[in-house]
């Protein structure tokens, strides 16, 4: 059996597939809002900027990593869902990760959980438009890649992945589990912070531009 750090695991997806340009020296860059468990006020008439970037930035992303774990559930079916999420910039990315599920007819099974999130910048570039970064805990490890043949994780798998306690199972509930990860290919990810970017017209109309895994210290 097999444990893959999230990197690959979202490389193959499409959701890390290049690194993040270097940023431009703008003007007016924003201070750093926490969005783990609410929304800040910070008053004036930067309020309510703030307060919809956060918000609307972490709906996209639930949105985006949700497909995300759709799409290679069925094996790559489909990709073009993802296109309304993501920048034209970005979507090829998005379709390469997605087209090696279809070539290799490996399919994933489990939800990836997107957590304290912090909004590291919001901007508003001299071109009008929005630019915004947020990173956060990426958990991929409950999340399985299998085989074309592979069989989905039993329940006691679901209900005990990764850190099984030795008191929960019984004798035939272990042969399942062990029977599980004995299977060729298998694989699953692990939890790290990864930074993504939005771009967009208006807070309306944000996609998510870049991704990559974040250096800088982290609760992941």
């Amino acid at each position: 059996m097999n444990s893959v750090r999230t990197l690959g695991v979202f490389a193959a997806l499409g959701l890390l597939g290049g690194c993040v340009a270097a940023d431009p020296v703008l003007p007016e860059v924003l201070p750093v809002a926490q969005v783990t468990s609410a929304v800040p006020s910070f008053g004036g008439e930067l309020e309510g900027f703030y307060d919809q970037a956060a918000l609307r930035s972490l709906s996209l992303l639930e949105a985006y990593l949700g497909m995300s774990d759709v799409i290679t559930a069925q094996a790559g079916d489909s990709p073009e869902r993802m296109r309304n999420l993501v920048s034209e910039a970005w979507y090829p990315r998005e379709l390469s990760g997605f087209y090696r599920y279809r070539e290799t007819g490996e399919w994933t099974s489990g939800q990836t959980v997107f957590d304290n999130a912090v909004v590291q910048l919001a901007r508003r570039t001299p071109e009008k438009t929005l630019d915004i970064g947020v990173f956060g805990c990426v958990d991929t490890t409950r999340v399985f890649v299998l085989g074309r043949d592979g069989q989905a994780p039993p329940e006691q798998v679901v209900q005990g992945h990764p850190n099984y306690d030795d008191d929960g199972f019984q004798d035939e509930d272990w042969a399942l589990i062990a029977a599980f990860y004995e299977q060729d290919g298998l694989a699953w990810g692990d939890r790290r912070a990864i930074v993504f970017w939005l771009i967009g017209d208006s807070l309306d109309s944000l996609v998510i531009d870049s991704s990559s895994e974040w250096w800088g210290a982290h609760e992941c």
